[in-house]
């Protein structure tokens, strides 16, 4: 389920707009990497800004360095945005996608300097290159290449990786819905979503839905559930964690507001539902997401 769901994702209208913006305003490369547990393979192929990125990973055997440095931000990324700079001086960050509490995918870029590159840097790199054999060619190819690396400023490269971070949460929105989408939907279940999706901030209870698609509460709980692979309740929960994510980013909303806004009775269940689907308490993910967007950078 999770590689349809991103596959969907990078082939959305939404990711794809956004890619191709993203490449003109700022020259960097964006892609979508599916999560797993050996993290991702470098992703250096023709369409990135980094042609020494490119080179070190030709052929059918990938960088050691470049794999390590996409290790290192799997790892790291799991929860909130990270930038590494890897052995020759070039960040790169990845931004996690979730759907629900789990991230199914990375949001990846960089491979950018942030200060020019110096000449007397290529003699470390060449060694700690140097196990794997290179021509004379190869070689001067790879310094070119490198020393020819955009460089963007911490404080410009900053606010683009901000921007990512906000883009994230709509993609992780966007990733909710597919997963809970099901090809052929009964109508009643359809009806349900839609019913569900306008009245978030209301009382929604398992009569009050069955009465409005027109069928029993067992017949609804069963075809619900065998459709959606959850409850109403949960789908209810879901949807709503989903819309508090949202308002979170707004800086002067209170929390306890939101609970109220999104349907919930008090703000311990809010928090608890709140801890279930996306993973951590409201604030954290406030402060992650608004605040929190540091820098995690490896020599």
């Amino acid at each position: 389920m999770t590689e349809r769901v991103v596959d969907n994702l990078r082939n959305s209208e939404l990711f794809t707009t956004y890619r191709d913006a993203f490449l003109k305003a700022t020259g960097l490369p964006l892609t979508l990497e599916t999560a797993r547990e050996n993290g991702w393979k470098p992703c250096c192929g023709p369409e990135n800004s980094s042609r020494f990125c490119q080179l070190l990973n030709q052929g059918d055997d990938p960088c050691e360095q470049c794999t390590l440095a996409c290790h290192t931000l799997a790892r790291d990324a799991e929860n909130h945005l990270v930038s590494i700079r890897c052995f020759a001086g070039l960040s790169e960050t990845a931004i996690p996608v979730r759907c629900g509490a789990r991230t199914i995918a990375f949001l990846s870029t960089g491979q950018i300097f942030n200060q020019a590159p110096r000449r007397s840097s290529l003699a470390r790199i060449r060694k700690i290159l140097g196990g794997k054999d290179r021509s004379k060619n190869q070689w001067a190819h790879l310094e070119k290449a490198y020393l020819e690396t955009t460089v963007v400023a911490p404080v410009q490269y900053q606010g683009i990786t901000t921007l990512l971070a906000a883009f994230s949460l709509q993609l992780s929105a966007l990733a909710a819905r597919m997963a809970l989408k099901e090809e052929n939907e009964p109508a009643p279940v359809r009806k349900a979503k839609q019913y569900v999706n306008a009245h978030l901030e209301d009382k929604i209870t398992l009569e009050i839905i069955a009465d409005h698609v027109g069928v029993s509460t067992f017949y609804f709980c069963k075809i619900f559930k065998a459709t959606t692979g959850m409850t109403l309740t949960e789908y209810v929960n879901r949807r709503r964690i989903e819309r508090a994510k949202v308002l979170l980013l707004r800086p002067h909303s209170k929390v306890t507001e939101i609970a109220y806004d999104i349907g919930y009775q008090s703000l311990s269940q809010f928090n608890r539902s709140f801890l279930k689907y996306a993973g951590c308490a409201p604030t954290t993910f406030r402060e992650r997401e608004t605040l929190g967007q540091g820098l995690s950078l490896v020599a």
